[in-house]
C-alpha cells in the first residue's frame, strides 16, 4: 500500500544491492513528496475506526 500512495520504494528482492538499497533510501528521504504522502497516508490511516469500534460495529450488526 505504502507504494500505491507514492510514500515509499518497492524494492526486487532478487536484484537487491546495498548500493540500490543506500540510493532508494537517500531518495526517499531527501525528495519533500514522499514525506507529504506518507503524512496522507497516516492521517488516512489515523481516521479509520479502531479494532475495537469495528468490533463493536460487527456485534450490533449482528443483533
Amino acid at each position: 500500500m505504502p507504494t500505491s500512495y507514492h510514500a515509499g520504494r518497492q524494492r526486487c528482492t532478487e536484484r537487491t544491492t546495498p548500493e540500490s538499497v543506500t540510493t532508494a533510501v537517500t531518495r526517499v528521504l531527501a525528495d519533500p513528496s514522499f514525506t507529504s504522502a506518507a503524512h496522507r497516508l497516516r492521517d488516512e490511516i489515523a481516521a479509520l475506526p479502531s479494532a475495537d469500534q469495528v468490533t463493536e460495529q460487527l456485534i450490533a450488526a449482528a443483533s
